[in-house]
């Protein structure tokens, strides 16, 4: 799911929006006592993209109250960013690439969810 959601931010619209859901409805049919943080991170990525920031902001702590990942860091970020808290996105931003310091991080930082300049976002600096 969240390669798809990748590839249709990127341009690459093979996959449509009913992909999308359907990949969704899976995802809540799977059933564990301890889902993995991977099932929650996807979960964050739906609830985000139907502008259900709260329920996306739910699934990815539970994401990250297993563990910490790049993702996570991402999608925390995006989160961030579309509230307006530009200089809390760049720590997630900047996080992630430190986890993970490689071209797919950029990538995912820039198109995940919607598109963002990254040289603008880590060059913010806390207002005096």
């Amino acid at each position: 799911m969240i390669a798809i959601k990748l590839l249709r931010d990127m341009g690459d619209h093979r996959f449509s929006l009913e992909d999308l859901i359907a990949k969704n409805n899976h995802l809540t049919e799977v059933k564990s006592d301890i889902p993995p943080p991977v099932l929650h991170e996807a979960k964050a990525i739906f609830h985000f993209n139907i502008n259900d920031l709260s329920i996306a902001q739910f699934h990815l702590n539970q994401a990250t109250d297993t563990r910490e990942s790049w993702l996570s860091n991402v999608i925390a970020g995006k989160i961030h960013e579309s509230k307006g808290h530009n200089f809390k996105a760049g720590q997630s931003y900047a996080k992630a690439y430190s986890m993970k310091p490689d071209q797919g991080t950029l990538i995912a930082v820039e198109n995940l969810l919607f598109k963002t300049d990254i040289s603008e976002m880590l060059n913010i600096a806390p207002k005096s």
